[in-house]
C-alpha cells in the first residue's frame, strides 16, 4: 500500500509537516476533535500532542485505520462510511477537520451537511479543499453548475469552482483563511476554511434616548423582525406568571418619559434577566432587531445574555443625542412654570391697562 501521509522514516506522498504548517488550527487542549479521511492519523497525532480531551479519527480504508491504531494508540479510530458514522454517531466535536478528503465522497453537499451536524454549537470545522478553475486545461463540464470534473495523476474527481464552494458554503458562517501546499500529481489547488454554524443575528441598538434607535430599526434593517424594547413595558405588566420582576417594576412607570429610568433600575433588582429572556423569546430563534435604551455601563452584560440564548450579537453604535427627549421634557416642564409666570405678570400689567 502505498503511503499518503508522511512520518519519520517513512516518507509518503504528502509532505504532512507542511501541510499542518499551513492550516490555521484553533487550540486544541482539553477539546474534542474529529478527523474525516483520517487516513493513517497523523492529524489525530497532532491532536494527542496537543492535549486534546477526546480524539477520534475515521477512514474507509481498514489498512489505514490499522496503521493509525499502531502509530497512536491513545486515539480512537474507525474504519467507517463518513457520512454513515457522522449520522449514525450523536457525538459532537469541538474542532472537525476534513483535509483534502472531501472530494473522494460521492456527495460532497451531503458529506459538509453531516460534518456541520457533527459540530458542538460554538464548534469549528477546518476544511482543506480543492477548488477548480474553469481554465484549467484538464478540467471538462461536471454535472452540476459550479462543480468541474478534473483528471489527477491518479483518477477523476469533482471539485467545486469559487462559484460552487460559495454556494456550497452559503447555509453556514464561514470564512476564507488561507492556501494550503500543492499536492503532488494534482493540478488541483488546495484552500483553507473555517466554518461554524449560522447564528441568528441579534442585531442590538441600544443607545441614549433620542439617538435614532426606531428609525434606524425601521430603515437599515427594514428586514429584520423589530423588538422595541420601550414596548415591552407595556407588555410586562400583563405576564405576572412568566416575569413577576419585570411585571412589579412595569407597574412603576407613569409616561413614556420613565422608560429610560425603569431600564436602569431593572439592572439594580436583576429584572433585566426576565427582560433579556423575554427579548430572545420574542426573537423566536431567527434574526432580530431590538432597539431600546440599556445603560452603557450594562450593555456588554445585556449582549452576553443574547449569545447565551445562541443569537450573534451585533451592536449598533448611533451618535449619542446633544439633548434626549427626557430631558427635553424636564427642561420644558421647568420653563412652563417660569412661563406660567410671565404670563400671570402679563395679565396683570393687560389689567391695568384696560
Amino acid at each position: 500500500m502505498h503511503s499518503y501521509q508522511t512520518f519519520p522514516g517513512d516518507p509518503g506522498t504528502s509532505n504532512s509537516i507542511a501541510k499542518l504548517a499551513s492550516l490555521p488550527m484553533p487550540g486544541l487542549c482539553g477539546k474534542t476533535f474529529l478527523d474525516i479521511g483520517c487516513n493513517e492519523g497523523f492529524f489525530c497525532g497532532y491532536a494527542h500532542f496537543e492535549g486534546a480531551r477526546s480524539i477520534t479519527g475515521v477512514d474507509n480504508q481498514a489498512e489505514y485505520i490499522a496503521l493509525a491504531r499502531q502509530r497512536f494508540p491513545a486515539c480512537n479510530f474507525i474504519q467507517a462510511d463518513w457520512v454513515d458514522f457522522l449520522y449514525e454517531n450523536d457525538k459532537k466535536y469541538d474542532v472537525i477537520l476534513c483535509a483534502s478528503a472531501i472530494h473522494y465522497a460521492q456527495d460532497q453537499e451531503k458529506l459538509l451537511e453531516a460534518m456541520m451536524r457533527a459540530l458542538a454549537p460554538a464548534g469549528l470545522l477546518v476544511l482543506e479543499i480543492g477548488i477548480a478553475d474553469s481554465s484549467m486545461p484538464d478540467a471538462g463540464p461536471g454535472p452540476l453548475a459550479g462543480w468541474l470534473k478534473c483528471r489527477r495523476g491518479i483518477d477523476e474527481r469533482l471539485f467545486p469552482t469559487w462559484q460552487g464552494i460559495e454556494k456550497m458554503l452559503a447555509p453556514y458562517a464561514w470564512k476564507y483563511v488561507g492556501e494550503s501546499i500543492p499536492q503532488a500529481g494534482d493540478p488541483v489547488p488546495r484552500f483553507i476554511f473555517h466554518i461554524r454554524k449560522r447564528l441568528p443575528y441579534a442585531i442590538l441598538v441600544m443607545g441614549e434616548p433620542g439617538t435614532g434607535k426606531s428609525t434606524a430599526a425601521r430603515h437599515v434593517f427594514d428586514n429584520f423582525q423589530v423588538i422595541g424594547g420601550d414596548a415591552i413595558w407595556g407588555q410586562a405588566e400583563g405576564m405576572a406568571d412568566r416575569y413577576p420582576k419585570l411585571a412589579e417594576l412595569a407597574k412603576t412607570r407613569k409616561g413614556w418619559h420613565m422608560l429610560n429610568i425603569l431600564a436602569a433600575r431593572m439592572f439594580s433588582d436583576e429584572s433585566w434577566e426576565e427582560y433579556a429572556n423575554y427579548v430572545a423569546t420574542l426573537g423566536g430563534n431567527k434574526d432580530f432587531v431590538f432597539e431600546g435604551y440599556i445603560p452603557e455601563e450594562f450593555r456588554k452584560k445585556f449582549a452576553g445574555a443574547m449569545a447565551a440564548y445562541g443569537y450573534c450579537p451585533v451592536n449598533v453604535e448611533l451618535p449619542k443625542s446633544a439633548e434626549p427627549p427626557a430631558e427635553m421634557l424636564r427642561n420644558t416642564r421647568v420653563e412652563a412654570r417660569k412661563y406660567g409666570m410671565f404670563l400671570a405678570a402679563v395679565a396683570k400689567k393687560f389689567q391695568r391697562r384696560r
